[in-house]
């Protein structure tokens, strides 16, 4: 005998209404107490803000990177002698090597930016760069004690940047 249609659906409805009141006890057990949420969002808050304005007084390195000095015109020549002196030795190293001048500082490895190469009579040479409104040139004949002049002990002595 198949069993009652009225007994069949109290048991189904007896089965549902455990399953939602399952339910119900679990979402209760993970619930916080009231008034949590809006305490942790408070605290959460508070701290955004206090670190924002330790920020903001305090200008960590960390984040704030110092402000470079601008060097003075007579350390910026000092360091484009300097410079020119290194496209020298790269051009004559090239002249060695190939037995030829380069068409371009580039191709003997030169790296200073708008610096030239003006190839001379024979195996003579002139590097020059843009100093301020005016153009530093060292020849391959010029002694470099009297190009460079005091720009290395202007270099040494420069204030250090903290």
């Amino acid at each position: 005998m198949a069993p009652e249609p009225s007994k069949m659906k109290h048991d189904l409805l007896a089965a549902a209404e455990a399953a939602v009141a399952d339910r119900s006890m679990v979402r209760k057990a993970g619930r916080r107490p009231p008034g949590a949420c809006s305490r942790m969002i408070l605290s959460s808050m508070t701290l955004i803000a206090l670190l924002g304005t330790y920020v903001s007084v305090i200008r960590p390195e960390w984040i704030f990177t110092a402000t470079p000095v601008a060097e003075s015109p007579h350390l910026l020549e000092a360091s484009l002698r300097l410079a020119l002196v290194r496209e020298r030795q790269r051009v004559e190293e090239f002249t060695k090597r190939n037995g030829r001048l380069p068409a371009t500082l580039a191709e003997a490895g030169g790296t200073l930016t708008g610096a030239h190469l003006t190839a001379g009579a024979g195996r003579s040479f002139m590097v020059s760069a843009p100093m301020g409104a005016g153009v530093i040139e060292l020849h391959s004949t010029d002694p470099l004690e009297a190009f460079l002049g005091n720009s290395i002990q202007a270099i040494i002595s420069r204030p250090k940047v903290p």
